[in-house]
């Protein structure tokens, strides 16, 4: 099933400021506002990170932080990578990023970035396994097999990762290979309800807008009432106009 992930932004919304942020992930502590990315076959937590790639061209790449061992590790070239030295990612409130579903290279509004690929030129966004994880594919086509998986269901297992827009996939490292997933589901910051001061003004200026537009098309002075019926202004200020004569507006 396809999700269409690249809808417009909804009108009359924000995204909340310094919401998340990178931490540097020192002696190997993982602090207690890392964001939650996943969940392991054993229903150990997964965290998510990001580190500097040599093959990458030293820039970030995104993957997944393990317990008990504090290791990042990162999917990319078929293989897994890992480091000790990675930033975590921290989220201020746990309540301002949700999970959306996706597929096939989509990805939502407000998608959070966990680095770039440089081959590309093009952002690595965070995402995490949907369904099960025998879905999962190497880029020659083997199956993942896994026999805990086998004998205990994954269906509360979720595996983060990276996703590749142009590979139109979701990439996650395990058991030391990487494996694509076409359906996932990527990091989102939730928009918050926009001010009332916001929402006049964001009114306001599409009014504006039109305004000038019929100002660019008729000939102001002189103007009739049934002219400035057709006004998108207000009926007391339409009335106001048609009282004080047009060149009295100030607009």
């Amino acid at each position: 099933m396809t999700h269409n992930c690249t809808a417009p932004k909804k009108a009359l919304t924000i995204v909340p400021l310094k919401s998340i942020d990178w931490k540097r992930c020192k002696n190997g502590v993982i602090p207690p506002e890392a964001v939650v990315g996943g969940t392991t076959e054993f229903g150990q937590p997964l965290y998510i990170g990001r580190t500097r790639l040599r093959e990458n061209n030293n820039e970030f790449t995104p993957g997944l932080i393990a317990k008990p061992d504090e290791t990042l590790l990162v999917s990319y070239g078929t293989g897994v990578r890992t480091t000790k030295e990675f930033d975590v990612l921290v989220a201020i409130d746990p309540h301002i990023t949700h999970w959306v579903p996706c597929s096939k290279g989509h990805i939502p509004d407000n998608s959070v970035i966990g680095g770039i690929d440089c081959s590309y030129l093009e952002p690595l966004y965070i995402g995490r396994t949907r369904g099960t994880l025998l879905n999962g594919r190497t880029w020659r086509g083997q199956k993942l097999k896994d026999p805990v998986l086998g004998s205990c269901g994954d269906t509360e297992v979720q595996i983060p990762g990276k996703v590749h827009r142009t590979h139109r996939c979701l990439y996650i490292p395990y058991k030391g290979k990487e494996y694509l997933f076409r359906d996932y589901e990527v990091l989102a910051l939730k928009e918050s309800p926009a001010s009332l001061s916001m929402l006049c003004k964001n009114v306001i200026n599409s009014r504006l807008e039109e305004v000038c537009a019929l100002l660019d098309d008729f000939q102001i002075e002189g103007m009739a009432s049934d002219s400035i019926d057709r006004l998108p202004l207000p009926d007391k200020l339409k009335e106001y106009c048609k009282q004080r004569g047009v060149d009295d507006c100030d607009y």
